[in-house]
């Protein structure tokens, strides 16, 4: 199974307020609010940030991937087309596995005579976010074989983008919502999780981050 865990740490002059900031945020946030919080972190790295890793072939998280073999290459591209001509696109299925929205399982054909079976992972609560997903070749695992050489959650380097996005992603359902009444204390303006604009806040992103 490929899994990962990435920990939002902001560097810089003001990394250190800005993280206490976030922390701040989530402490502040009704606790029911908390798993679609953490949800739509999972949904951000996933359809954000895996998307540019994929689409870089490894560089955005921090390490260019190890190559492919020139005949194993042609051979690829012979029998998926020109996409296959990048590494991680042969099939799509891990890609599509690792990025999708709307996680669920999917089956579809492989190389000739092989079929692909993919479940992605997101799994998530008021404390945390796990995403990853398990892909089988004829019933062989593959995302492991993948990960092994070729990192999907890069090599711990994290772009500040990401710090930015991450950020102001953990903090949005907060700030969209609160006001300070006279004591001092958050007030809510309602009950309900703003999924709109966290929702705006990832499709704007996601959709860049597909199409590369």
């Amino acid at each position: 199974m490929t899994d990962g865990f990435l920990q939002l740490k902001i560097e810089g002059p003001r990394g250190t307020v800005a993280q206490a900031q976030i922390k701040g945020n989530l402490a502040k946030m009704r606790a029911s609010w908390l798993p679609d919080t953490f949800k739509a972190f999972g949904d951000y790295v996933r359809q954000v940030v895996l998307n540019r890793n994929f689409a870089s072939e490894g560089t955005y998280l921090g390490g260019r991937w190890q190559s492919i073999d020139p005949e194993y290459r042609a051979w690829k591209i012979r029998v998926f087309g020109s996409q296959a001509n990048f590494i991680g696109r042969r099939s799509l299925a891990l890609r599509h596995a690792m990025t999708m929205a709307n996680p669920k399982p999917f089956t579809r054909a492989g190389p000739p005579g092989r079929t692909i079976r993919a479940v992605p992972i997101l799994d998530y609560d008021a404390r945390s976010v796990t995403i990853g997903a398990k892909v089988y070749e004829n019933g062989n695992e593959y995302a492991e074989h993948f990960d092994a050489s070729r990192p999907v959650f890069g090599e711990g380097k994290m772009p500040q983008e990401i710090e930015i996005e991450g950020g102001k992603l953990l903090s949005l359902p907060y700030l969209s919502s609160t006001h300070t009444d006279e004591f001092g204390k958050p007030s809510y303006d309602n009950n309900a999780f703003p999924s709109k604009q966290v929702t705006n806040f990832l499709s704007v992103r996601a959709l860049r981050a597909a199409a590369s």
